[in-house]
């Protein structure tokens, strides 16, 4: 037998290779980071804020009314879960909710200055429907509801191409708040949010944590927690945190959003845009017409 005979013969018996062992690293998600979330994760508490000032000059808050509206607002959130993986495709290229057929649902929307649309986030209210989270959290919201009413946050999403990402994030939740507690008169607030946000929301606006972290079947299993605040409460720390400087600091969002006092004309000035008056007969109040109901596709 020649050595090249031997070297075949002795490859054909070779032992066959252990197969690799797990490793310790974690796997990396499936799920891509959105903008929101990078924004979040990258909040610094200590850089100096933008004044309002400068809210209003690189930004417009408009109030989705016509269906060409909502619609720009759903395909923005298409964009942005889609490319994060918790939908699937679909012909449209929109991603809608069954409350978007219920008439107090209300979609806030930031604008460039060239009228691009930057972020959005739907308010939807616990009028004699469940809300989006239910599915989910019903017994958090059911404890929720024997104290009062609430509004629910949700479908908030920032393009990906947008720029001061952390002034839109606190515009619309700014904003979100405002329209809540002026106009929708809620006593709550409800959230169902990422885990990997609940710190933000918990250290910067004062959020509380209900229940225990579970999967959502409607973004594809992704982990989410139930989060909650009483505006009443919120809106007491708001007027401290704008007189006391301490207080400033360790709730530091609440620094950028619109001083109290000014709180309703930025709801007239929304609601002018679509052509809803301030009532003058209701001491501090406000009202608006119905924003019409969107048939889900």
């Amino acid at each position: 037998m020649n050595l090249k005979s031997i070297k075949s013969f002795q490859r054909f018996f070779k032992k066959p290779a252990e197969a690799k062992q797990p490793t310790n690293k974690r796997a990396k998600s499936s799920y891509r980071e959105s903008s929101v979330s990078r924004v979040i994760r990258k909040f610094e508490p200590h850089k100096p804020a933008k004044s309002h000032k400068h809210h209003q000059t690189s930004f417009k808050v408009k109030l989705a009314t016509s269906l060409a509206e909502k619609k720009s607002a759903h395909r923005l959130a298409y964009e942005v879960y889609f490319q994060k993986g918790y939908i699937e495709k679909n012909i449209n290229q929109e991603h809608l909710l069954l409350e978007d057929q219920n008439k107090d649902t209300a979609i806030l929307m930031v604008e460039d200055l060239n009228g691009r649309l930057v972020g959005s986030v739907t308010i939807v209210t616990d009028q004699d429907k469940p809300l989006p989270s239910s599915h989910l959290f019903h017994e958090e919201i059911e404890h929720i509801k024997h104290k009062g009413s609430i509004a629910e946050y949700t479908r908030f999403v920032i393009s990906e191409n947008a720029r001061d990402s952390n002034h839109i994030l606190s515009l619309l939740l700014n904003y979100a708040y405002m329209y809540s507690y002026h106009l929708m008169k809620k006593d709550y607030i409800i959230c169902e949010v990422n885990p990997k946000h609940q710190r933000f929301y918990a250290r910067f606006l004062a959020f509380n944590k209900l229940g225990d972290l579970k999967k959502c079947p409607l973004v594809k299993n992704a982990p989410a927690v139930f989060m909650y605040q009483e505006i009443n409460e919120g809106r007491e720390l708001l007027k401290k945190c704008q007189l006391d400087d301490k207080l400033k600091a360790k709730y530091f969002l609440f620094d950028q959003f619109l001083p109290i006092e000014d709180e309703k004309q930025a709801m007239i000035d929304l609601t002018k845009q679509n052509k809803k008056k301030f009532n003058p007969r209701k001491k501090d109040s406000l009202i608006y017409s119905d924003v019409g109901t969107l048939q889900a596709i």
